[in-house]
């Protein structure tokens, strides 16, 4: 049975969360939001897409989403709201991460143990 870490998902959710937020306000590409959640979300997509033993589909996916945030990230210290087709390009790659790992991770019968769920299993 392979390991999934399902903890390192989340993190990268919360932090590509955050990115869709900012890309959904007035903020410019000069802004202390977009330079923050563009970096934090590109340390968390480079490591996806680094690791060893993943999904397949989504390792592939997690390459696009980091090329994309990487080619977006050339834009911040601009004193202008990002285009409509430069942040489409990367609430697009966001999304299409998301679908790969959904669907994947549902084809992989993936199931979720808690730290507690667990321990309950051990002591029996």
């Amino acid at each position: 049975m392979e390991l999934l870490h399902v903890q390192f998902f989340y993190g990268l959710g919360f932090h590509l969360a955050r990115l869709q937020s900012v890309a959904a306000s007035d903020e410019k590409l000069n802004s202390l939001s977009w330079s923050s959640y563009v970096g934090l979300a590109h340390e968390w997509a480079k490591s996806c897409s680094e690791l060893e033993r993943i999904l397949p589909k989504t390792k592939n996916a997690a390459v696009v989403l980091e090329t994309s945030i990487r080619d977006f990230s050339q834009l911040l210290g601009q004193d202008r709201r990002p285009t409509v087709e430069e942040e489409g390009r990367l609430v697009a790659s966001i999304a299409n991460f998301y679908k790969e790992f959904e669907h994947e991770a549902e084809d992989a019968n993936a199931f979720i143990a808690t730290s507690i769920g667990i321990n309950e299993m051990v002591r029996r």
